[in-house]
């Protein structure tokens, strides 16, 4: 058991990681990444070189218009290129940090989770799901999972590609399903959890100006229980701690979601965490721990009945709607257009 004073110790958070460093490790752990980042490159100078070399061979001078999609596409794979190698110094030097500051303060770190299994809504919400830099362990009584988050959505033939920082929480007790909607990062209702928001006629609104931060669902019927842990006191932590998350309970985990990676070579975001994990997480904790759902017949038992264990979810998503509505608006442009020409 952790003492209540535990001491964060932010040593090695921060900390620079030359390109040369990581060019080294990346080059011994993951190959792939180097050559398709350089492959790219090489491919597109080979093919434009032999069409210059030709061109000039064949007619003694290279007309300019060659020169021109020529760069074009060079650049565009540079550009490719490089943001493969800085997404990977970037992921090399977070861990090397985190792995200090892990070491420090007693917890675990595991480099990366290929098709991590979680049962909170946004690890259904689409494929090619993985998890970096998953820092784990016990901070002042409370059991932490915390890392970045990547998965893939595929609408029709596109497919779009997210990035999530998590935090998940344990509780002591299981209780219904609520999820947080937070405002302030859901632009056009496309926010981390666009794409599993729950049906609308689960939506709630609490008291005071919280319907101002967050969208609130609650499964049907269990309005009343959701008021036994939810009280003011959270409300005001979650309006003020959690102003840029989301937050979603399920069971007995608490998950609070970024709609970007977090930034682990950041002091102070780091501090911010784990000040979220022992308020909104503290706060949890203490409002839950006698909780009982009254639909159960051994109310001693920690279970939720069925119908509050889970949201239910809307049949076609933000994402989808909006591209579809955008698709059938470029279309009708069409035909105006070819009408009135």
């Amino acid at each position: 058991m952790h003492s209540q004073k535990q001491k964060l110790n932010l040593d090695g958070i921060g900390d620079k990681v030359s390109f040369k460093e990581s060019w080294r490790e990346s080059t011994k752990k993951a190959p792939r990444t180097w050559v398709y980042a350089l492959g790219i490159i090489l491919i597109f100078v080979g093919v434009y070189s032999v069409i210059l070399i030709y061109t000039l061979l064949r007619d003694g001078s290279v007309d300019s218009s060659l020169w021109g999609p020529g760069i074009i596409y060079l650049s565009i794979a540079l550009i490719v290129s490089l943001g493969f190698m800085y997404k990977s110094h970037t992921r090399l030097r977070d861990f090397k940090n985190l792995s200090k500051f892990a070491n420090r303060n007693g917890f675990k770190l595991v480099e990366e989770l290929k098709s991590p299994y979680y049962s909170g809504s946004i690890f259904s919400a689409g494929k090619s799901l993985a998890v970096y830099n998953l820092l784990c362990g016990n901070w002042r009584n409370k059991n932490f999972e915390l890392f970045n988050f990547t998965y893939s959505v595929r609408v029709g033939n596109k497919s779009t590609t997210y990035n999530s920082g998590v935090l998940l929480v344990k509780l002591p007790r299981k209780i219904p399903h609520i999820l947080f909607e937070n405002k302030k990062n859901n632009f056009l209702g496309l926010g981390a959890l666009s794409s599993v928001i729950p049906a609308s006629s689960q939506k709630i609104e609490l008291e005071g100006d919280f319907y101002k931060h967050f969208d609130v669902y609650v499964p049907k019927n269990y309005e009343r229980d959701m008021l036994y842990f939810v009280t003011p006191e959270l409300m005001s932590i979650l309006a003020d701690k959690g102003f840029d998350y989301d937050v979603e309970v399920l069971d007995d985990e608490l998950y609070i979601y970024k709609d970007t990676f977090f930034d682990f070579n950041n002091n102070e975001e780091i501090e911010n965490i784990f000040m979220i994990i022992e308020s909104v997480g503290g706060e949890f904790s203490d409002n839950v721990r006698l909780y009982a759902d009254e639909r159960v017949a051994n109310r001693s038992s920690n279970v939720v009945a069925q119908q509050g264990r889970r949201l239910k979810r809307r049949y076609v998503s933000r994402i989808s709607l909006i591209i579809s509505i955008l698709y059938i608006f470029i279309v009708l442009l069409f035909v105006y257009a070819h009408i009135t020409a």
